[in-house]
């Protein structure tokens, strides 16, 4: 501790910079704080290009690591460029330990450069919104409650994401959180000390505020404790206005931190148990887990590192242990989630039958059940009932052919109907239904008390969660699916859409022969067509699942999906030249007066020869965006216009590549029902009715 109590030297220039004139390309830049200096000096200005590919715009911003600029790269992407001038090995190898870190919370690292000097630059993502300081020096009496557990929530999942990745940020303070639409994003992680299994300490710089740094930093000890006595030192920030250890200068600051309290007077009830323990003076007695600061605010953060709210425990007779006295922030905020789980709780015995959701299904059970609850009850001697059984035994052996063919007709019509059905709904169970005795016999669950929000609260309610940040979210959801999730998903998709696509071609086959086409050349030609689609989707979707983790560009998605026809085109012809296609009789010339192209080589008659194959389905899938209708994060299930759009597509292609028509339709059409009904799909409006276990905060 003592080397922080000396006074640091600074210099203009690293001595790793270029060896010029440092006030040759100084600039002046707006401050963002009120009490630091006026104005700052930046080495580069407006149109300098120290970093080839990126032209600064102008200085954002000087840290202890270098200086930040605001630039652009030669494609016209606005980015953040940072200067590293000390201990550049040193930092450029924690910067690269970060670099594949993804979350909604924290900056985005996009690369490591260097320029002429061989001087650092990390190039990063630029927000243009309000840091966590310029909202404090705003707010000099502290933050409003609603935006204060926005704020240290969001703030609390990026930290808690850094820490399962072994990373500890070491320089937590507001001027490093900033605001970008909604989403609080924590900068200059990539500047941390990365934690190693063997030993704690480091070889970095002591860089960062004294405001926020834990006592125990002076020992050269870098632990996530760290972060958590940091997190503390905020979170009072954000409840007061002010910080808890304040001096006249850096020395009588550390030694604040070294032997003050806190004044846990200022702060809410809610928050003072919070904020002591996290700014104990020995590490080990601070919260072990960021997850443990935001619980008692009501809050929690999910295996996929998302703020939800916090579900609260009910005892054994099913009351909240925290209705009696609930904390002053959260008493009227939570009340109604506490009355519904008081009410919904369960405290018998767990019943063990299935009632399931699928209507059919769930009839067929509860008349079963009926039927024996009928024959149970019925009130004759047991001669009679062995009779009556018996007359049912033999009616239904001289039955047997008539039974057995009702029963197969069920089948088959059920069969189609439910693969439809778990497509589109899903596979649940719904609780059984009570009887009148297990309805007398069900405890009274008295609800909890209702609190009402006083008038002086003036709390807001949450605002839900915008498209742009709920696709941000589930997008960082999709990235950590396991392997073997994803390999479960796909294989579930190529089943299911092998049943959808039976039942297409099965429904094109009756409509195909009630125009009057001949029986066998349709039947071989709806063979054709449902395992060429079947071909196209499988592939469709093995692409998709591979290009769910982000939006991607629409240029290189297509072409990808254009080079895949290749292989499609030359199977489906494999596939024609096995099944000895009749193309002649079940091609249909229903495109009146439009002429189309003809290319040499590529047909034989009405015969469509190998390179008609490679040329039609290669534009085929560049034509139709597959990968739409497979991302789960699609605006709906089942769009009616994309299968529109595929069928118009195969269309157009026709007149360049007159295939077979309407079978190149039909596959387009098929793959399009097929994918889309197979394909998992998260519904966006969760967003707006989140149940109160699972509702991210925004």
């Amino acid at each position: 501790m003592l080397q922080l109590l000396m006074p640091a030297k600074k210099s203009p220039i690293s001595e790793g910079g270029p060896k010029e004139d440092p006030n040759k390309h100084s600039r002046t830049a707006p401050t963002i704080r009120s009490n630091q200096v006026a104005t700052m000096k930046f080495r580069y200005g407006n149109g300098d290009r120290p970093l080839e590919g990126f032209t600064i715009k102008r200085g954002v911003g000087l840290g202890g690591f270098g200086e930040v600029y605001f630039a652009t790269n030669d494609a016209g992407k606005e980015v953040a460029l940072k200067q590293i001038q000390r201990n550049l090995e040193v930092e450029v190898r924690g910067v690269r330990q970060c670099m594949n870190l993804k979350h909604p919370n924290l900056l985005a690292l996009y690369d490591i450069r260097f320029d002429e000097q061989n001087q650092g630059w990390i190039v990063m993502e630029y927000v243009s919104g309000p840091s966590l300081r310029d909202v404090l020096d705003s707010a000099p009496q502290g933050m409003q409650e609603s935006e204060l557990k926005r704020w240290f929530g969001q703030i609390a999942t990026g930290v808690a994401y850094l820490h399962d990745h072994g990373v500890v940020h070491r320089d937590l303070k507001p001027a490093n959180i900033f605001e970008d639409e909604g989403i609080v994003k924590i900068g200059d992680y990539g500047l941390s000390k990365f934690i190693s299994c063997s030993r704690r300490g480091g070889q970095t710089e002591s860089v960062g505020t004294f405001h926020y740094m834990a006592p125990e930093i002076g020992k050269g000890e870098y632990g996530k404790e760290i972060d958590i006595y940091a997190l503390g030192v905020i979170l009072y920030e954000m409840a007061t206005g002010n910080v808890p250890f304040d001096g006249e200068s850096s020395q009588e600051i550390i030694m604040k931190h070294l032997t003050s309290d806190p004044d846990l007077s200022l702060l809410p009830l809610e928050l003072r148990e919070v904020v002591s323990k996290a700014l104990a003076k020995n590490p080990v007695n601070r919260f072990s887990d960021v997850r443990d600061m935001v619980r008692p605010l009501g809050m929690d953060i999910d295996d996929h590192y998302l703020l939800v709210r916090a579900v609260p425990k009910t005892n054994s007779d099913g009351h909240s242990s925290s209705a009696i006295e609930p904390p002053p922030f959260t008493a009227h905020t939570e009340a109604r989630g506490r009355q519904r789980a008081a009410q919904t709780a369960s405290t018998g015995p767990s019943v063990s039958t299935v009632y399931y959701e699928e209507p059919v299904a769930r009839a067929v059970q509860t008349g079963w059940r009926g039927l024996n609850d009928w024959w149970a009850g019925l009130r004759v001697n047991p001669g009679a009932k062995a009779v009556l059984l018996a007359v049912a035994i033999v009616a239904s052996v001289l039955n047997m052919g008539t039974i057995l063919s009702m029963v197969m007709v069920s089948l088959t019509l059920y069969v189609p109907y439910f693969c439809v059905w778990w497509l589109l709904r899903g596979p649940s169970s719904v609780p059984p239904p009570l009887n009148p005795i297990q309805r007398s016999s069900q405890p009274q669950v008295s609800p909890a008390p209702h609190f009402v929000r006083s008038p002086q609260a003036g709390r807001r309610a949450p605002k839900p969660l915008s498209l742009r940040q709920w696709r941000l979210a589930r997008r960082t959801q999709l990235v950590q699916c396991s392997r073997a999730q994803r390999w479960y998903e796909v294989t579930g998709s190529w089943l299911g859409s092998t049943g959808v696509i039976s039942v297409f071609c099965v429904l094109a086959t009756v409509f195909q022969l009630g125009a009057g086409q001949p029986a066998q050349p349709i039947i071989m030609g709806m063979i054709w067509a449902s395992l060429t689609a079947l071909l196209t989707a499988w592939v469709t979707i093995a692409l998709g699942k591979r290009w769910q983790n982000e939006e991607g560009d629409w240029a290189i998605r297509s072409f990808t999906q254009l080079t895949s026809g290749f292989l499609i085109g030359g199977v489906a012809f494999l596939l024609a030249s096995s099944l000895l296609i009749p193309w002649e009789a079940i091609t249909q010339e229903n495109l009146g007066e439009i002429r189309t192209s003809h290319w040499v080589g590529f047909f034989s008659g009405k015969q469509p020869l190998l390179p008609a194959y490679l040329a039609y389905f290669p534009l085929l899938m560049g034509a139709i965006p597959f990968w739409k209708q497979v991302d789960p994060l699609r605006r709906k299930r089942f769009s009616l216009w994309a299968v529109v759009w595929s069928g118009l597509a195969a269309s157009v292609v026709h007149l360049l590549i007159p295939f077979p028509h309407p079978w190149g339709v039909i596959v387009a059409a098929g793959t399009s029902i097929a994918v889309q009904l197979s394909s998992p799909w998260i519904n966006s409006e969760e967003r707006f009715h989140l149940a109160p276990s699972h509702e991210v905060m925004s």
